[in-house]
């Protein structure tokens, strides 16, 4: 199962059938349905041709084939950081 990690606004998955680190378009219409089943505003996720950005827009999404993890924009390039900011939101707002 492919994995992404993406941080909201500044980064994007590219999409590609042809590369191993990109989005399939079969992933991508995935990603397109699990937006609309889930009421997700659409304006957060920006879907164009080559690649996916998520914006305003943090937490973990599992398709069948691939999960992406939307990390939040903080001053450290460290995941582990991120995820720690992540759950800290998620405590406060107590979902």
């Amino acid at each position: 199962m492919k994995r992404f990690v993406v941080t909201e606004c500044y980064g994007s998955i590219p999409i590609s059938d042809d590369e191993s680190g990109a989005l399939s378009t079969l992933q991508v219409d995935e990603l397109s349905n699990y937006i609309s089943m889930n009421r997700l505003d659409q304006n957060l996720i920006r879907i164009s041709r080559k690649s996916v950005v998520f914006i305003n827009y943090v937490g973990f999404i599992q398709l069948s084939s691939c999960t992406i993890e939307i990390l939040p924009k903080v001053s450290s390039n460290e995941p582990s950081i991120s995820r720690r900011v992540l759950l800290r939101m998620l405590e406060r707002t107590g979902t």
